[in-house]
């Protein structure tokens, strides 16, 4: 190895120590090399952002589920934020996607991409235009300040005040940070928390994080689906619920209706609590649902806490039932 290269891994392993729990030593040095993963696609591997737009901020998160073989290629179910896609990665770093086993699929993040140079991807609809400005760009960040992140720019394509406009990875990490366009000004997304096979991330902040046992359900048998609603806090926290209650979970369909409620037939002591402590470290809770009872379709799983106030912490995520 020479000496730059030498150099390179120490700089980046000091950075990583004062954000990360390093999991795998080997893989956190291999960054140094030409080629890094800057998505690390294995499954179990998810992220939690703090999602903010005006003054308003709420949980997201991105989980890899299972793989899938795709005419002879390896794809993972992926849940980003709202939508579930099949992707995989090529060679170069950059990751193919489709919306399912029948659809093409196109160039979605080009994170293997020249620098300065314009390619199409189907990440967003309303900005299809992407390139890598840099791969040592500088970004601020909840997790601390880097000057080894990919930017990727967008440029919209015909859709007014609306589409994503720029993303920061870090190697080994994954996105770090990702802001959007819309009419009602920019959303930002900041990674918060993050378990990955080589790193493990956690800033200084809360991060509320919604989990299933599986991604897809088979309809009319007697399944139950397994929820589970995770907070994590670098510090302290106190609670104040409204009753025994703690937890709640919704399931829509696609077509926005309600299809199931946790708590719709459950009863629940009317005791008031203030001041519950939670943290600093993770507290999970597990609510089921009847998956098997469920049409087949895709659905939206919403679990929140039931603080007072409502809906400090909730969060979202994608299945399908078949």
């Amino acid at each position: 190895m020479s000496g730059k290269r030498i150099s390179t891994a120490k700089r980046l392993t000091g950075l990583l120590t004062r954000i990360v729990t390093i999991g795998a030593a080997a893989a956190l040095l291999a960054a140094a090399a030409p080629q890094s993963d800057y998505f690390p696609l294995q499954t179990g591997n998810n992220w939690a952002y703090k999602v903010t737009q005006a003054r308003l901020s709420r949980a997201g998160a991105i989980n890899v589920g299972e793989a899938v073989e795709i005419e002879g290629r390896q794809y993972y179910r992926l849940q980003f934020f709202e939508r579930e896609l099949l992707v995989r990665q090529a060679e170069d770093g950059s990751l193919y996607a489709r919306q399912t086993k029948d659809r093409p699929e196109g160039l979605w993040l080009p994170l293997g991409a020249d620098e300065k140079q314009d390619v199409q991807t189907t990440f967003d609809d309303c900005s299809r235009i992407a390139r890598v400005e840099s791969r040592t760009a500088k970004v601020k960040t909840a997790l601390g300040e880097f000057d080894n992140a990919l930017e990727i720019r967008y440029r919209s394509t015909g859709c007014a005040d609306a589409g994503t406009t720029v993303q920061y990875f870090i190697p080994y990490v994954g996105m770090v940070a990702y802001e959007t366009t819309s009419i009602a000004g920019p959303v930002t997304h900041d990674l918060t928390w993050s378990r990955t096979g080589a790193t493990n991330v956690e800033a200084s902040t809360n991060a509320f994080t919604v989990a299933t046992d599986s991604t897809v359900y088979r309809s009319g048998q007697e399944t139950e689906g397994v929820v589970r609603l995770t907070l994590r806090s670098s510090q302290p926290l106190s609670l104040t619920f409204a009753s025994s209650q703690s937890t709640d979970m919704r399931i829509t369909s696609d077509k926005g209706e309600t299809v199931y409620f946790w708590s719709a037939d459950k009863l629940f002591a009317m005791v008031f609590r203030e001041g519950e402590r939670i943290g600093p470290g993770e507290k999970t809770w597990v609510m089921s649902f009847p998956a098997g009872q469920l049409r087949p379709g895709k659905y939206l799983v919403e679990g929140w806490l039931t603080t007072q106030p409502a809906k400090q912490f909730s969060a979202t995520l994608a299945i399908e039932v078949k």
